[in-house]
């Protein structure tokens, strides 16, 4: 079996975008939070993230 990593980056400063008082801020700024606060799970919820951004623009 062969696992794959993604190791791609996030194309927007989740930092200046989490400081917005909109919905997408509100989104990040609350996952960023529980990165923090969840070191194990991190990598997850970058992905969530990653995921709800894509949503935001579609």
């Amino acid at each position: 079996m062969i696992k794959v990593k993604d190791m791609t980056k996030i194309g927007v400063d989740l930092q200046k975008e989490a400081k917005k008082n909109n919905l997408k801020g509100i989104f990040i700024k609350n996952l960023l939070q529980k990165a923090d606060n969840d070191p194990k799970n991190s990598e997850k919820i970058y992905k969530a993230i990653e995921i709800g951004l894509n949503a935001f623009e579609k």
